[in-house]
């Protein structure tokens, strides 16, 4: 949101409901609130993140990775060189990344808008993501709609 968006959703409410007043700054209220609990929110999302090699941990940038997919107990997380291992569920992972930069194509995968070269229909509703790294994910029709609305307009 920016200041004149904002301002011009606050206007809406506030024309559409003119004869009560307190009705209206009540409401006025909560769209405030909700304003700032989303402007908050989105300084919560992860930059860096905990990975596992051998025996050490580190720290690799978000932006830096293509795609997430679960392997097992873990996360892998693969880079344009190499995968390293989260210990997390997908459920968890998917809530602390930004979904303007990350959206779960499958159950087992979330991907980084960024890195998709391609989309390829493929079977059944279902269609193939090519990421610019050369790997094919399969985009499942449960995910569709959802990449849909970010993407493209007519999957």
């Amino acid at each position: 949101f920016d200041k004149s968006g904002f301002r011009e959703a606050i206007q809406k409410p506030v024309r559409f409901i003119h004869g009560n007043p307190g009705e209206s700054l009540n409401q006025i209220r909560e769209l405030l609130k909700t304003y700032n609990q989303l402007k908050s929110a989105a300084g919560q999302f992860k930059h860096r993140i905990l990975v596992k090699e051998k025996k050490k941990y580190f720290l690799v940038d978000i932006d830096d990775i293509y795609f997430f997919q679960a392997s097992g107990d873990y996360v892998a997380s693969h880079k344009q060189k190499g995968t390293h291992l989260i210990n997390e569920s997908m459920n968890n992972l998917e809530s602390k990344l930004d979904p303007e930069q990350f959206i779960r194509i499958h159950r087992s995968t979330i991907v980084n808008l960024q890195y998709i070269d391609n989309l390829e229909p493929y079977f059944n509703g279902e269609f193939h993501i090519t990421m610019k790294n050369g790997e094919k994910l399969k985009l499942s029709r449960n995910y569709r709609d959802k990449i849909k609305t970010i993407l493209i307009d007519d999957l």
